[in-house]
Order: C-alpha cells, then sequence, then structure tokens
C-alpha cells in the first residue's frame, strides 16, 4: 500500500504570506510554517523557480533597510545607535582595533606548552603518591 502526497501548490496566497514573514523578519522556517507548507517545500520552490526566490530576496533585503532606518532613526536621539551601525558597516574604519604588542604586554618570556614535559610529571606524581 504506497501513500503518495499531493505536492503543495505555490499559491499568489501562500508567496504572500511567505514575503510578508520574510519582510517582518522571520526566518524562512518560520515563513514556510506559516505558509502550511515544510522548509524542505519552500527551498524546492525556491530552487525551481528564479522569480520566487527573487522576491524572497528582495523580501529580505526590505527586512534590512528596516532595520538600518531604525537604527539610523535612534541615532537622532542617541549617538550610541549610529556608532553601532558604523562599526559593523564599516569595521575598518570605525570598529575598535585591540593591538597587543608582545613586549608590551609581556615582561618575562613568554610561557611555552610542552606537553610532553606536563605528561612526564603527571606520571611521576602519581607514582610518588
Amino acid at each position: 500500500m504506497s501513500t503518495t502526497t499531493k505536492p503543495y501548490k505555490l499559491t499568489t496566497e501562500r508567496s504572500q504570506i511567505i514575503m510578508e514573514a520574510l519582510e517582518d523578519g522571520m526566518t524562512q522556517r518560520d515563513a514556510s510554517m506559516l505558509a502550511g507548507i515544510s522548509e524542505d517545500t519552500l527551498c524546492l520552490w525556491k530552487r525551481n523557480n528564479s522569480d520566487f526566490s527573487e522576491q524572497m530576496a528582495q523580501s529580505v533585503i526590505k527586512y534590512k533597510q528596516k532595520i538600518l532606518k531604525g537604527i539610523q532613526k535612534a541615532g537622532e536621539k542617541d549617538w550610541k545607535a549610529l556608532a553601532y551601525l558604523a562599526e559593523r558597516r564599516f569595521k575598518k574604519d570605525f570598529s575598535p582595533e585591540v593591538r597587543y604588542e608582545t613586549e608590551l604586554v609581556y615582561d618575562y618570556p613568554p610561557f611555552e606548552f610542552n606537553l610532553q614535559r606536563i605528561a612526564d610529571l603527571t606520571v611521576e606524581r602519581l607514582r610518588n603518591e
């Protein structure tokens, strides 16, 4: 007795649910659940339908834009929001870099691990107990 299930069709209604969910920042998994399909089905639709895949990408971009606008708006009241954005968007220019000069950090030779020596000392200690 073979049971086969009919694949879900990509309807306008399902597509709209998925796009709105992605624009609100939901994951593809959550968006597919809202549309009543599995994540695997969503991935198949994405792979087999370039227009649908492009619409999904555009929805994610719209969410990114919404986030950036929110941070920029918050930056009007608090400079830290813009600093946060600048540090992540332009890391090379705005991110604080922590640099350690070994001459400045160590006033003694750097510690070196000698695993064989540690093992030998451990065995010796265990024998003496």
